[in-house]
């Protein structure tokens, strides 16, 4: 059941424009442990999909706005 909702979730997830942690870092010019750091805080919301971490750019695009 853990799967399935993971996977739904990624599933609604996918409706949006998902980018990497490594082009986050890009756009935000911070470095991965800032962004893992941030993402641990829930300052930021990741999406898993096995090992790989996706963010939703508006999510991203939010935070920025709230000053992360």
């Amino acid at each position: 059941e853990v799967i399935r909702d993971e996977i739904a979730q990624f599933n609604h997830a996918e409706t949006e424009d998902l980018i990497k942690a490594r082009e986050v870092c890009e756009y935000l010019q911070v470095s991965k442990v800032t962004l893992y750091k941030w993402l641990k805080q829930g300052k930021v919301i990741g999406y898993y999909l096995g090992t790989r971490l996706f963010f939703k750019k508006s999510e991203i695009e939010n935070a920025l706005k709230k000053r992360i």
